[in-house]
């Protein structure tokens, strides 16, 4: 299979993801839906679930979390949600690294994501993008090894980095 989306009217085309892909993916995403549920904070969702800003972008995040106050922004048959996700993360592959590092984070920046997370499971790094109050995502943090991820849409989540690639 693979996965379709478009990002400012332009078509994207990625093959199906990995077994290192899918494994980095279902450890995040587990670890932040069981924070995420014992707070109450709100909803985290995998591709390929819909994200859809405006008429002409249509994405599936790997992993994306939306906060309670704003789980109405989905559309009525809960298939696409309309909006900015508060925060994001997508898992990079050889063939994503262009789409993810570049096109999806202007995206996920012009649509006012909080913050993103470029997971490169190849290298064992992650990329921390933050939202600034310039509405810009600055320089990413870098994160590897023995590093404990935290996240602002998130306070008092801590996710070792280790525990991505188990």
């Amino acid at each position: 299979g693979k996965t379709y989306e478009i990002i400012d009217g332009e078509l994207h085309v990625s093959p199906a993801a990995n077994r290192f892909h899918q494994e980095a993916s279902m450890n995040l995403a587990g670890r932040i839906w069981n924070y995420c549920e014992k707070k109450g904070l709100g909803k985290v969702y995998t591709a390929p679930t819909d994200v859809s800003p405006d008429e002409k972008t249509v994405v599936q995040p790997d992993v994306f979390f939306v906060a309670k106050s704003r789980l109405k922004l989905f559309a009525p048959d809960g298939a696409k949600f309309h909006g900015a996700p508060d925060f994001v993360i997508e898992i990079i592959s050889k063939t994503s690294v262009d789409t993810d590092m570049y096109k999806k984070k202007a995206k996920y920046e012009a649509m006012g994501v909080r913050e993103y997370w470029v997971v490169d499971y190849k290298n064992k790094r992650v990329y921390v993008f933050v939202l600034g109050k310039n509405r810009r995502y600055g320089d990413p943090k870098v994160h590897s090894g023995d590093a404990i991820l935290k996240t602002t849409a998130l306070p008092g989540l801590s996710l070792p980095l280790r525990e991505i690639w188990k």
